[in-house]
């Protein structure tokens, strides 16, 4: 089931002239959300606001937001995301820590969040509280150069816990470990780059406050270490969101080549193209409940063509347009087309 939805709205950031400060806020209204979702009031907003203190070596963080997410509640008996929308709302604080050298660099991270989760189902409402305790770790010894187009020469690697507990005036008992590690290895000419990417994760105890793996899209890059449903989501093929479960294994391969590089734009207008670049890839995961089967590996081939472009004199982005072709044994084969802001990892 897709789970994407289109919102309107505005937001707003900052930073002090000392970088000390910074802050950001946003406010969305859903336009148009999945076929078959249950959907909160029109004039209900998204909201999100943040701020970041970075004076000192750990930077302190604080945030909160209300969010709706689409099909994410525990997944059905048949390995498909339930027909559950969530309304979610957050409190969080931390502290991240940076350890930074010239060739490899690391980051370690903390946090408490309190969540007051509300799930609406076809026949019931549901409320969950919880107090998650998270920790993640962060190592990348990868690098980009002015004419790479992507990350190579190096490895880029993350870890999540997140522990909830009835202790801490959660609902229930879970905790959810992942794991994201790629390399950025030299290929057969200058800047040609072979990406290798494995990943999984794995949530325990009470599916309500656990975390339901989400599998299949060809969304952007969530980093090393991500929170949420998608850390290993890529699998291009499928639609977005087509395979859940509590645990997931994720395994990606590209071989990125540059085609041309006009570095040209139109005139003075705020438009520029760098570098025009392709790939050739294959996905292969698996997301499961109970019992781990290896003929339920689905699997996808295909390619992306990318253009590096500078928008505003100023601002990098990435567009990608790409096909694929999926594979499960379950359901007939079937072919894909995508665009997408960013590399795929």
């Amino acid at each position: 089931a897709a789970t994407d939805q289109v919102r309107v709205g505005a937001a707003v950031s900052g930073v002090d002239v000392l970088g000390y400060h910074a802050y950001a806020a946003s406010a969305t209204w859903l336009a148009s959300a999945p076929a078959g979702a249950a959907t909160p009031a029109p004039a209900t907003p998204d909201w999100s606001i943040a701020y970041a203190y970075d004076r000192w070596r750990p930077t302190f963080f604080a945030s909160a937001a209300s969010t709706t997410s689409f099909f994410a509640g525990p997944a059905t008996e048949s390995g498909a995301p339930s027909a559950a929308t969530r309304r979610e709302r957050t409190v969080e604080a931390g502290v991240l820590l940076p350890f930074l050298h010239v060739r490899v660099s690391h980051a370690a991270l903390f946090s408490c969040l309190r969540s007051a989760n509300e799930y609406t189902l076809p026949a019931s409402t549901l409320t969950r509280n919880l107090t998650p305790v998270r920790g993640a770790w962060e190592t990348t010894t990868a690098k980009t150069y002015g004419y790479s187009i992507s990350r190579e020469d190096g490895v880029f690697v993350g870890a999540t816990a997140e522990i909830v507990r009835r202790a801490l005036a959660s609902f229930a008992d879970s905790t959810t470990l992942t794991a994201d590690a790629r390399a950025y290895l030299p290929g057969a000419r200058a800047h040609d780059v072979i990406a290798l990417r494995a990943s999984g994760g794995s949530s325990t105890g009470d599916p309500t406050v656990g975390r339901t793996f989400l599998l299949g899209g060809s969304a952007a890059d969530r980093g090393a270490i991500a929170f949420d449903s998608r850390s290993s989501s890529l699998l291009r093929g499928f639609a977005d969101a087509t395979f859940a479960g509590s645990r997931v294994a994720l395994a990606n391969a590209e071989y990125r080549f540059p085609i041309a590089r006009p570095q040209r734009g139109v005139g003075t207008w705020p438009l520029f193209l760098h570098t025009i670049s392709g790939a050739a890839f294959v996905d292969a995961g698996h997301a499961w409940t109970r019992t781990f089967r290896a003929s339920a590996i689905k699997t996808s081939i295909g390619a992306e063509l990318s253009s590096a472009l500078v928008l505003g004199y100023t601002t990098p982005v990435t567009i990608t347009v790409g096909a694929a072709w999926g594979h499960d044994g379950a359901i007939a084969d079937r072919a894909t087309a995508y665009v997408r802001v960013g590399k795929a990892f």
